[in-house]
């Protein structure tokens, strides 16, 4: 279903390798950026703040991003985003729990 709606799906072997896959998405959105210079949304469903420099290199008028996060949202990698998102709340729509507070004792 992801492929139907236009993402684009790639394998990343890392063969015991750290970080290939970052590197590969960053190596991505740049070679993107820099074939629509007219303008393009790119969205990063990550809480990885090593994204944050490139988010930040993408900051011009022409393109526009978006980052989904699990949590809380206070980092680097959302300051340098043009909007951001909550997984929980924003994709799943779940609720926010709020725990019950046991009543007070008669006095």
């Amino acid at each position: 279903d992801l492929q139907l709606s236009g993402c684009h799906l790639v394998d990343c072997p890392h063969n015991g390798r750290k970080e290939v896959a970052d590197k590969m998405i960053i190596v991505d959105a740049m070679q993107f950026a820099f074939k629509h210079p007219e303008g393009a949304t790119l969205c990063f469903i990550t809480g990885d703040v090593d994204y944050a420099y490139l988010l930040a290199v993408l900051q011009r008028p022409q393109w526009h991003t978006i980052v989904i996060s699990k949590g809380t949202m206070q980092s680097m990698l959302h300051v340098n985003c043009d909007m951001k998102m909550r997984w929980e709340t924003d994709i799943l729509q779940l609720r926010q729990h709020h725990p019950v507070q046991p009543p007070d004792p008669p006095p």
